[in-house]
């Protein structure tokens, strides 16, 4: 656990955070791939090369899931 920081990116769906929305699953991973690249070039020039790895704004990014809206509405605990 870096930083006594854990991720736990096989939590239910339930227990996620919403970031975004996005009208398609390419729009998402667009986006994904924009938040991981700024996220690693602030951890860089706030932390070093060395310890960007381990910045949680860097984890949670590398983490972040695409998932359908459709998912989200039918997980368990999900108030619809």
């Amino acid at each position: 656990m870096p930083r006594g920081r854990r991720l736990l990116p096989e939590a239910a769906l339930a227990d996620w955070r919403e970031q975004a929305a996005f009208p398609s699953e390419e729009a998402c991973t667009a986006a994904k791939g924009a938040e991981i690249n700024r996220s690693i070039d602030r951890a860089r020039a706030e932390s070093g090369e060395a310890n960007a790895k381990y910045d949680l704004a860097v984890r949670r990014a590398v983490h972040a899931r695409c998932v359908p809206a459709a998912e989200v509405r039918s997980s368990p605990g999900s108030p619809d």
